[in-house]
């Protein structure tokens, strides 16, 4: 979900996330969508849905064949081109895929189901991006919100193992009662917000140093082997947050 430029402060460019999707091959495994389930809890069956920075849209073919939803996106990917037929190729037709800056296009529709999953912490105006993403819901409808957690036990692993990550990161921004009060200043009905995992941990990059991939590996390895036995979401170790509300 690549952030453009012209967008205000992103924190990344293009190049980041091209280099990011560059040579991966691109699947869908319902089964590894982490936000899957509390997206469900929340999404309307039927309903109407967009995605912010919906390459390389795995969530817009979950929503389509496990809620029968209508789904659209958004996104500035220069891979955009592959995502219409990536999505329609595992059976489904997206209503509108729009190549465009967040920020800059005005998207005419309004949606039961705006949400999206790392995008707002890229940006130090990250309460604009918030904002914007109001603008999308319509009356009635739900705002999903997710980011990474890499604050308190989080951030010092980061910043041990893999401080350029932290860089490409807005701390700031990864703050639930600074989303709170963008919410409620927005007239928006707080319904849940909250953390996901327990301990899970990962670098965004090559490493350099044998010994460093090595402590990173084992790491990674220890907490998904926690995350297999323990569901303790909470502020310090869990690696994701979200919130949940309503436009009135």
């Amino acid at each position: 979900m690549p952030l453009s430029t012209k967008s205000g402060w992103p924190l990344v460019d293009k190049s980041h996330w091209e280099n990011l999707h560059s040579g991966r091959p691109i699947t869908y495994n319902r089964e590894s969508l982490r936000f899957g389930k509390i997206l469900l809890r929340y999404v309307p069956s039927g309903a109407r849905c967009f995605e912010v920075g919906c390459f390389p849209g795995r969530y817009l073919i979950f929503l389509a064949k496990e809620a029968q939803c209508t789904v659209s996106g958004i996104d500035y990917s220069d891979h955009f081109a592959g995502l219409k037929e990536f999505v329609e190729r595992n059976g489904v037709t997206p209503e509108a895929l729009y190549h465009e800056d967040f920020l800059s296009y005005r998207i005419p529709e309004r949606y039961d189901f705006v949400f999206s999953l790392g995008f707002i912490e890229h940006f130090k105006n990250y309460d604009e991006v918030i904002t914007r993403h109001i603008e999308l819901v319509k009356s009635g409808g739900i705002l999903f919100i997710a980011c990474p957690n890499f604050r308190r036990a989080q951030w010092a692993l980061h910043y041990l193992l893999d401080r350029e990550t932290l860089n490409d990161h807005h701390l700031p921004s990864m703050d639930l009662d600074a989303w709170h009060k963008i919410l409620q200043r927005a007239g928006m009905r707080y319904l849940e917000h909250g953390y996901l995992g327990t301990c899970r941990f990962w670098v965004g990059r090559e490493l350099q140093g044998q010994h460093m991939r090595w402590l990173a590996s084992r790491i990674g390895r220890c907490s998904r082997w926690i995350e297999r036995r323990l569901n303790l979401p909470n502020k310090w170790t869990s690696p994701y947050m979200f919130s949940v509300s309503m436009k009135p």
